[in-house]
């Protein structure tokens, strides 16, 4: 006991980096956890193992939500770009995907099962949540160290986020295009 007292202040002072940091981890990770919503969506990537620039424009301008249903749009070669049909046909094969936010899990549906779904394309669900789609990084306090981040597709509400397993949302985010959320 007299050595415990003896080395108190050498354990303190080796507990407290510690303690602190653990502190900052769970203010960070513990408000997280609440980034829940009830609301799923529909989602769009390009059906392609390799990035393209025009991916996501392609999808933008192929599917159109309106009277809260999904529209796909005919693109021609004049109407997107200076891409020729074939292009447009062989290079761009879209693939449709509902998310569960619940289960954190997507499903790839048919076209015509998307098309009888009641989509709201506002960017916040109904309960506040949003789709944000960029790099998430963390500060860049060593910047020279290369300080960590995610890429990926997140569920944000206000500075909470979640990361969602969509399908090509880790590897090219890019490919990722929000239709809507589900109603």
């Amino acid at each position: 006991m007299k050595d415990l007292k003896k080395h108190l202040p050498l354990i303190i002072a080796f507990a407290l980096p510690f303690i602190f940091i653990m502190v900052v981890a769970l203010s960070v990770y513990i408000p997280n956890l609440s980034v829940k919503t009830d609301y799923s969506f529909m989602y769009a990537v390009c059906d392609r193992t390799s990035f393209n620039n025009y991916c996501h424009n392609y999808l933008q301008q192929r599917y159109k939500v309106q009277d809260n249903a999904l529209q796909v749009q005919t693109l021609t070669p004049d109407s997107y770009e200076s891409i020729t049909k074939e292009e447009l046909n062989n290079q761009f094969a879209a693939r449709l995907y509902v998310h569960n936010t619940q289960t954190n899990e997507s499903r790839e549906i048919t076209l015509d099962e998307a098309k009888t779904l009641s989509l709201n394309t506002l960017s916040t669900s109904p309960d506040g949540f949003t789709i944000d789609d960029r790099y998430s990084g963390s500060i860049d306090v060593f910047p020279f160290f290369g300080s960590g981040g995610n890429r990926g597709i997140f569920l944000t509400q206000g500075s909470k986020r979640k990361k969602m397993h969509v399908v090509d949302g880790d590897q090219y985010y890019a490919r990722f295009t929000f239709l809507g959320w589900l109603q």
